[in-house]
């Protein structure tokens, strides 16, 4: 992800994953934070195609540099991403 920003000593990361096609379970990488006490924000999204599902995303795991997901249903593009933004507490 990229990072820092924020105020306060705030610590804000952001990045985009590109998902799949054919599958449910996903697994995001990033640099390593040093932690894995944050608050991990993301939205599926799929500006491309005319025809998509509206996917579900719910966190499974979190570490210090990856967090991983699954969706109620399986892609059926490729053109699907997961935007998201973590921040540390």
């Amino acid at each position: 992800p990229q990072g820092p920003a924020g105020s306060a000593g705030t610590m804000v990361y952001k990045g985009i994953y590109s998902m799949p096609n054919g599958t449910s379970s996903f697994a995001v990488t990033f640099s390593d934070l040093g932690t894995s006490n944050y608050v991990l924000v993301g939205t599926i999204s799929n500006i491309v195609d005319v025809s998509v599902r509206h996917l579900t995303m719910t966190v499974t795991a979190k570490t210090s540099s990856s967090f991983s997901f699954v969706t109620d249903q399986t892609t059926d593009h490729v053109n699907y991403k997961c935007e998201y933004m973590i921040v540390l507490l």
